[in-house]
């Protein structure tokens, strides 16, 4: 088989089936599956010990304010926060010691973010895996993460966030996750140790990946 047809039939397979990211349970195990994966852990952050800051609403690499400076944030990654009013700067960047955090992490203004709480994009269309700490939430409400492709939804997992973080990672395989998003009726949870992967040069994932997102841009 023409590597054109082969690109085909994937593009076929890829509009016929829907796709489920695989549940990866532990940092260590997303590590070793993914190497060479981006990381952030929002430890650029200048805010003290013990203390919090609110700034606006999307945080990535263009972001430039008291607390983040520009490019400190992952190329690729973006951060945002639902809104429910106007005021625009409800995006909430804690520190070790405040409440249970022990680590910088993201989290919202509960009194004015409406669901989803909190919504990570992965702007350049090209993560196959990803892995997070789920921060706060003390009162065990569980934080909902929803995995999409596009508009398609991939995967949906309930987690119960800890100061330290409960982690939990998705393995999407050749397809493409381009939003992640987390809601709950907790007003108290972030995100932090962000980690993401893209396919490494030469593999299958390389080779099929625009057929596969022209196919979902078609559907």
């Amino acid at each position: 088989m023409r590597l054109s047809q082969w690109i085909g039939a994937v593009a076929c397979a890829a509009a016929a089936t829907h796709a489920v990211a695989d549940v990866v349970g532990t940092r260590a195990a997303f590590d070793a599956a993914f190497p060479t994966a981006a990381f952030e852990d929002f430890e650029e952050a200048r805010v003290a010990d013990g203390g919090f800051a609110l700034i606006d609403n999307v945080l990535d690499s263009t972001t430039s304010n008291d607390v983040f400076f520009a490019n400190e944030i992952e190329d690729g990654l973006r951060l945002t926060v639902g809104l429910s009013s106007t005021e625009p700067q409800n995006l909430f960047v804690s520190s070790p010691g405040f409440a249970n955090y022990v680590s910088h992490a993201i989290s919202f203004n509960g009194a004015n973010t409406a669901t989803p709480q909190i919504t990570i994009d992965f702007t350049n269309s090209d993560v196959i895996a990803f892995g997070f700490d789920v921060t706060g939430n003390p009162d065990g409400t569980p934080v909902t993460v929803d995995i999409f492709s596009g508009a398609d939804l991939l995967d949906t997992v309930d987690v119960n966030g800890t100061g330290v973080g409960t982690f939990v990672g998705f393995d999407a395989g050749s397809d493409i996750i381009t939003s992640v998003t987390l809601s709950s009726g907790s007003v108290f949870f972030g995100v932090d140790n962000v980690a993401f992967a893209v396919p490494t040069p030469g593999s299958a994932a390389v080779l099929g990946l625009g057929a596969l997102a022209a196919a979902r841009r078609r559907r």
